[in-house]
């Protein structure tokens, strides 16, 4: 179904546009003219969000404004509108009128923003970090500010943290902990093949940010504990290139995320761990990777569901739930009384998430604490997991079992972080790279965080010896 007339209407045009779109997608998942044809959320609904019919009347209006692409893309911006949909439109029965979305398309942020604006819509949901700097942008301007405070809006953001003075909520995942499973499984189960090349891998990625390098550190951890815990040399598993690429960008026809593709493939690592965004299909495309059986673990979003080419190739993807986490907010937010006081509305909410701390105002030069937030999210909360393996034949009970096996693992590792000799899930958490290692946060610079320090010195210590 084409959505580019819907999608940059306004909610009232939606509602009349309803009996046309239903017709023309026959069942969907939710009762909404705009939901995906094929659901892929993983959302546990929460009684406390309950609404009666006529609450739901009166509950405030919501806008998903997405980052560019489509909100059926089977990625960030489907699993952000699901979130949406599963408080609205499956656990309550929000009028149609109150739920609308905002395509952003050729980068026009500030023709989506501003029909936000126009519209009044209460509760803004604005995944993905390309809105970071557009947002900054766009509510420089004193007369956006204003109007949005009239207004009574408030954002949520994911992937991304503004200090803009709105009273926002921000989603931060801790994916660590997911990828530490991952990487700790993708050992467990390559520590079966039987040469030494087999049991190997590499990841390379976008950015030397959080965003990008959480996933890696996080796996690298993860198989240094495998390896940490094995008597037998032919059950550790290696990577194949001292040195992780963090400067591939996202732009998936630029010769430098050729290159970095080119590299991990011919490097001869068995399994691929790409942070790159669209990295993951140019692995897919690339000639050595798809000849000799290689795997490859996705990132953010159940990526296998997003592709038939190579699907079997896929041990795992480590996902940030953002339709998890958007319910969570979103219900929040929708359910808690209206008050004046912004203090006493923070303290209803927090305590039921994390709350990881105040931002810095990014947009006066009087630095000051502002009353944006950050939330973090992980495991427990469920807005962190590790997908199902796609991988068939012979070798997938193996994928199941290691996957299984870290998860319960790591769930009772962390449960005793306080006397677990090894402090895996301090150090997973810390700024070094194992137990007793160097902690880089006394010197990380803004050129060079912590985090790609510590990736450094895995990588070195997992090497191979060829």
């Amino acid at each position: 179904m084409k959505h580019k007339l819907l999608l940059s209407l306004g909610a009232s045009s939606v509602l009349g546009l309803v009996p046309a779109v239903t017709v023309a997608c026959a069942v969907r998942a939710y009762d909404h003219p705009l939901a995906p044809s094929v659901a892929t959320a993983n959302v546990v609904l929460n009684d406390k969000f309950n609404l009666t019919d006529e609450q739901a009347k009166e509950a405030p209006s919501i806008v998903l404004i997405n980052d560019g692409g489509d909100i059926n893309d089977k990625s960030f911006n489907q699993s952000a509108w699901e979130g949406v949909l599963n408080f609205t439109r499956k656990q309550n029965k929000y009028p149609i009128s109150k739920i609308g979305v905002q395509d952003v398309k050729n980068g026009e942020y500030v023709k989506a923003y501003q029909a936000a604006l126009d519209s009044k819509f209460k509760i803004w949901v604005a995944p993905g970090f390309l809105h970071a700097k557009h947002l900054k942008s766009f509510f420089s301007n004193p007369e956006n500010v204003k109007k949005f405070k009239e207004n009574g809006s408030k954002i949520i953001g994911a992937d991304y943290a503004s200090g803009l003075d709105l009273k926002s909520h921000y989603q931060d995942f801790n994916v660590r902990e997911g990828a530490w499973i991952a990487g700790y499984a993708a050992a467990m189960f390559l520590s079966n093949e039987a040469e030494a090349k087999d049991r190997t891998f590499t990841s390379f990625g976008g950015g030397n940010f959080a965003g990008v390098t959480d996933f890696i550190e996080g796996f690298y951890k993860g198989v240094w504990y495998w390896n940490s815990q094995q008597t037998d040399e032919n059950k550790k598993v290696h990577s194949t290139e001292a040195n992780v690429n963090l400067s591939t960008g996202f732009n998936a026809t630029e010769p430098k995320m050729a290159t970095a593709v080119q590299q991990s493939t011919a490097s001869g690592a068995k399994l691929i761990l790409p942070v790159a965004g669209p990295a993951t299909f140019v692995v897919l495309d690339d000639p050595t990777f798809t000849s000799q059986n290689k795997y490859i673990v996705g990132v953010d979003t159940d990526q296998a569901q997003a592709t038939e080419k190579g699907k079997n190739r896929f041990f795992t993807s480590i996902l940030k739930n953002l339709s998890q986490s958007t319910y969570d907010i979103v219900g929040l937010l929708a359910t808690t009384p209206t008050s004046n006081n912004w203090e006493e509305l923070w303290k209803s909410i927090e305590g039921k998430l994390g709350v990881d701390k105040q931002l810095d105002s990014e947009i006066d030069s009087d630095k000051h604490k502002t009353n944006d937030r950050v939330l973090k999210g992980g495991i427990d909360e469920k807005w962190v997991d590790v997908s199902s393996t796609y991988i068939d034949g012979d070798k997938k009970t193996l994928a199941e079992q290691a996957l299984v096996k870290a998860k319960a693992l790591f769930e009772e590792l962390k449960k005793a972080k306080d006397t677990d000799p090894t402090e895996m899930y301090k150090t997973l958490l810390s700024k070094k790279a194992k137990k007793g290692s160097t902690d880089y946060s006394t010197s990380e610079t803004k050129e060079k965080p912590a985090a790609v320090s510590v990736i450094e010195e895995l990588a070195k210590e997992l090497l191979i010896k060829r």
